[in-house]
């Protein structure tokens, strides 16, 4: 603590930063759910720990992740301060939802909040995992100071956007409209949604034999499906909060009458 700001701000970025990011994958340890960091290039390509050199064909093994102290943040409320933001200003990219899942249910809401930016690399659909596809946001729903939450790829089996919007929403829902009652904004989560290239893959259309749309108009259309959505259950939770208050006046009225 005797140290200028600028060394313990060194010391932060050597302990709590990877400059390959923070990829993690999903496993069991002592009887939890938790993750387990993984090679940045086996989070990319999802094929396994080795690869070739292009050039000589070499089989090359991924380094291991650069180790991160955690621990640090411990030392004193000072530097937890001081370093909090700089370990979670990292973008942590999840290998599949499970791993989204396990990791926001040991990181828990205090620790949730800290978390800016999300990829989320594929989703599960075996029959007994496809249920982490809502987990997963029923996990998230305290890390309202999301950024950024980049969906890499697509469900599988839907056919269109508005279809693929729906399924989301039915998954994603509890975080989006934890996301609208931090930020005091209906839509606040739909705002931080990006998508990868392979999430529009199969050239969606809205209609039969139509045109192929751009992906920029496969953003808005799934984007506005998501706020449509959003802002029927708005109405729907308004609406029952109206018809409350005017039963609860009409039965004070009552009450004086009497």
């Amino acid at each position: 603590m005797e140290l200028p700001a600028e060394i313990r701000n060194i010391i932060y970025g050597y302990t709590l930063t990877d400059p390959m990011g923070i990829n993690l994958a999903a496993t069991f340890e002592h009887k939890r759910r938790t993750t387990k960091r993984i090679p940045s290039k086996l989070q990319k390509t999802m094929s396994g720990l080795y690869y070739r050199n292009a050039d000589s064909g070499e089989v090359l093994q991924e380094e291991e992740p650069v180790p991160l102290t955690p621990s640090l943040l411990a030392v004193s409320k000072q530097i937890y301060r001081e370093a909090i933001d700089i370990l979670y200003g990292h973008e942590f990219t999840f290998f599949d939802s499970f791993a989204l899942y396990a990791f926001m249910i040991n990181l828990g809401a205090t620790g949730a909040k800290h978390v800016k930016k999300i990829k989320l690399g594929g989703w599960l659909d075996g029959r007994g995992t496809r249920g982490y596809n809502h987990c997963c946001f029923a996990a998230l729903m305290s890390a309202t100071n999301l950024t950024s939450f980049h969906i890499e790829t697509s469900r599988a089996g839907y056919s269109s956007t508005v279809s693929t919007a729906d399924q989301l929403y039915r998954d994603a829902f509890p975080w989006l409209e934890s996301m609208a009652a931090a930020k005091g904004k209906m839509d606040a989560g739909v705002d931080v949604l990006k998508f990868g290239d392979a999430f529009f893959g199969r050239s969606w259309s809205c209609l039969p034999l139509m045109q192929p749309l751009s992906k920029e108009e496969n953003v808005d259309l799934f984007k506005n499906e998501l706020r449509k959505l959003l802002g029927a259950q708005q109405q729907i939770v308004m609406g029952n909060a109206l018809v409350k208050k005017k039963k609860k006046k009409a039965g004070k009225s009552t009450d004086a009458e009497e």
